[in-house]
C-alpha cells in the first residue's frame, strides 16, 4: 500500500512540474504583452467560472444510469470531492 502512495505522490508532483513549465513558456513565447495577457487570462477564467454550474448540471444528467433516476457513485463521489 505505501507503493501506491508514493506512485500517486510522484504523478501529483509531475503534474505540478509539468503545469509550471508550461505556463512559463507559454507566457514567454506569447504574442501578447503581459498585462495584455493577464486581461485575457482574466477574462477566459470569468467565462469558464460562469459556465461551470450548466457544465455540472449536463454532467449530472449524462452519469445517470439508464432507466433509474439515481446518479452513478463515480460522479457523486467527485461531486461531493469538489464541494458540491
Amino acid at each position: 500500500m505505501p507503493n501506491q502512495a508514493v506512485r500517486s505522490l510522484k504523478f501529483v508532483a509531475s503534474a505540478l512540474v509539468g503545469t509550471a513549465v508550461g505556463t512559463v513558456v507559454g507566457l514567454l513565447v506569447a504574442p501578447k504583452a503581459g498585462q495584455a495577457n493577464r486581461d485575457s487570462i482574466m477574462r477566459l477564467a470569468g467565462e469558464l467560472a460562469a459556465q461551470v454550474p450548466f457544465r455540472l448540471d449536463d454532467l449530472k444528467r449524462k452519469v445517470r444510469l439508464p432507466g433509474r433516476n439515481k446518479p452513478d457513485a463515480t460522479f457523486v463521489q467527485l461531486y461531493r470531492d469538489s464541494g458540491g
